[in-house]
């Protein structure tokens, strides 16, 4: 078993322990969780690409086309100096 240390400020740390979020048993359900959930989005994207569905996919150029809006947008969005 390995023991760790965090530093946390006094308000977050009193808060986390009243809500039982540092007990030993929730940080090691919340870690579990977190490292088998990058495998199981992988595992769905797979079957998504497997699955006979008929979603339509932008084509090269509508991808294209979609950037060239965002950069538009974010363009007149930078304030002015």
């Amino acid at each position: 078993m390995k023991t760790i240390q965090i530093t946390l400020s006094d308000q977050v740390a009193y808060r986390a322990e009243e809500a039982g979020l540092l007990s030993t048993e929730f940080l090691e359900k919340v870690l579990r969780q977190n490292l088998e959930a990058p495998t199981l989005r992988v595992f769905e994207a797979v079957d998504r690409g497997n699955a006979d569905d008929d979603t339509p996919y932008m084509s090269p150029e509508e991808a294209a086309e979609e950037i060239a809006l965002m950069r538009a947008e974010r363009g007149a969005l930078k304030p002015a100096c």
